[in-house]
């Protein structure tokens, strides 16, 4: 099932809401792999789009949030950096699945990750720092 752009989602902050959209966008295609069919292979694709821009993403919001001196920057780099390292397990652990019954609670994890992520960190985490950010404009 899809996740459609909510405007509980947005910072008010227009290249990071453009990079929330673009990783909504990436979680929908991972949203879209059903089970039964070959799922390891789109899903390791899917996972490692993610990761990258996830990567990109991050280093951009902590780069803004360095310049305006935000005080929880190193807690929000240590929740992006525990992030990454969940999608690398899960990467990890979709490569060495050799059977699909391994495989389905992997991906079924993975959707449960992302969509807690979403609505998780962007409408907590991440509004946090936009009202400090609008705080100091």
């Amino acid at each position: 099932m899809e996740i459609q752009w909510d405007e509980k989602l947005s910072l008010g902050i227009e290249p990071l809401d453009d990079d929330h959209r673009q990783l909504l966008a990436i979680v929908n295609d991972m949203l879209k792999i059903d089970p039964p069919n070959d799922i390891k292979a789109p899903t390791l694709k899917v996972l490692e789009r993610l990761h990258e821009y996830a990567a990109s993403h991050f280093q951009r919001e902590e780069a803004l949030l360095e310049r305006h001196g935000y005080p929880e920057l190193p807690q929000h780099r240590q929740i992006h950096a525990d992030l990454i390292r969940q999608l690398q397990k899960i990467q990890t652990d979709l490569q060495n699945a050799i059977k699909i019954t391994m495989t389905v609670p992997l991906v079924m994890e993975t959707h449960k990750l992302l969509r807690n992520w979403l609505f998780g960190h962007i409408a907590q985490e991440d509004h946090k720092y936009a009202a400090f950010l609008k705080g100091r404009a």
